[in-house]
């Protein structure tokens, strides 16, 4: 397996200050999407799905982790 080299968790953290507000905006927009689910279906819970937007949207959008969108060929 291949390694990364990867800044320090300051360097990281100062790269992805400059998302914050726009992170904090898709956060909101991920709210109301729960609240129109729910109220849409009269029922639910949605404390779990709250708890998790952030932790969901740090991971997604800081690079943390890398996604290839097309297959490898053979």
């Amino acid at each position: 397996m291949d390694t990364v080299e990867h800044g320090s968790v300051e360097e990281l953290y100062a790269a992805a200050a400059a998302d914050f507000e726009r992170y904090e905006i898709v956060k909101d927009l991920v709210d109301e999407c729960i609240d129109l689910a729910l109220n849409y279906r009269q029922s639910g819970h949605p404390g779990g799905s709250r708890s998790k937007v952030h932790l969901l949207l740090a991971t997604l959008l800081s690079g943390a982790m890398r996604w290839d969108l097309q297959p490898s060929a053979g």
